[in-house]
């Protein structure tokens, strides 16, 4: 896992996934880290991320339940910011979408 004790110490309150609480080390796990991806991904979508927590949260449950965006990347971010971190997809799940993502593009080109 690439977040540690350290970094959830010091780790702003809006990143942190909403299974952890105040220094909870106990419920780090690799999910965490498909949180990150999450969003890191929809910031590079959107351009930014809300300055606090409830703003972002508020915000992922807007784009969550949002049916506009029908994209396949906009599917992949939506699954990587599950609340529940047994629905997130792991690592070799997004690999694949995105291998899917950039196999479909060159199609269309």
């Amino acid at each position: 896992m690439y977040i540690d004790r350290v970094q959830l110490t010091t780790m702003n309150s809006v990143l942190k996934p909403p299974e952890l609480e105040e220094n909870d080390i106990e419920n780090l796990s690799k999910s965490a880290d498909i949180w990150a991806f999450g969003l890191m991904s929809y910031e590079i979508v959107h351009g930014e991320l809300p300055n606090e927590r409830s703003d972002l949260l508020e915000a992922l449950e807007s784009y969550r339940n949002n049916h506009s965006y029908n994209s396949r990347l906009d599917s992949l971010i939506k699954q990587c910011i599950a609340v529940d971190p047994n629905e997130r997809p792991d690592i070799d799940q997004i690999l694949y979408g995105i291998n899917e993502i950039l196999r479909r593009e060159d199609e269309h080109q």
